[in-house]
């Protein structure tokens, strides 16, 4: 059954129309220069894969998640500074203030929440943290750090680091909005 929906769901590539709110001619090239980023997006970044990825989830767990965001420390395929940078995060990794609240745009913040090596945790942020792996707290957080591959048994412990971002909406506190990352 799930396979039947997932192979209807990712059979036709999405369609992509920018459309000018004007007839003025920059308005209408504006356009088009946005519909050739969409295509060279959609074709360079691996977007189906990560379609795919969102939409097996959405059809086992209920829900998918697309997340998109600019990374500067990374290189584009073309050397260029800076990338567009697209993943499918498990839905078991996402976590909402409001459960409630059907449409994640509603949502205050987003934490999303995994485990890294140290060395990429470092690679990325900057900072030198080291490994987690004492599970303690409550019984919800060893289990979630049990899902993460973080166990009590230290001969056979991963080398994790578990790391949040938390992507926070304008708000007073906020006027631009935030994203701020801990780890432990």
């Amino acid at each position: 059954m799930i396979r039947n929906e997932f192979t209807k769901l990712i059979k036709e590539e999405p369609q992509f129309y920018v459309v000018p709110n004007t007839t003025d001619e920059t308005d209408v090239a504006a356009a088009r220069a946005g519909e050739s980023i969409a295509d060279y997006l959609i074709h360079s970044k691996y977007c189906n894969k990560i379609r795919r990825s969102s939409t097996f989830w959405a059809c086992i767990t209920g829900t998918g998640f697309q997340k998109v965001y600019w990374d500067p420390s990374q290189k584009d395929i073309d050397g260029i500074d800076g990338k567009i940078c697209f993943e499918a995060p498990s839905p078991f990794h996402i976590f909402v203030p409001y459960l409630q609240v059907e449409d994640i745009q509603d949502q205050p913040y987003v934490i999303h929440a995994r485990s890294f090596d140290p060395e990429v945790v470092y690679a990325a942020y900057g900072k030198e943290i080291k490994p987690d792996v004492e599970v303690t707290g409550s019984q919800l957080d060893q289990k979630f750090k049990s899902a993460l591959g973080i166990k009590n048994d230290k001969s056979k412990a991963l080398q994790q680091v578990h790391v949040k971002e938390f992507w926070v909406k304008p708000c007073k506190q906020f006027p631009t909005g935030a994203m701020f990352v801990t780890g432990k």
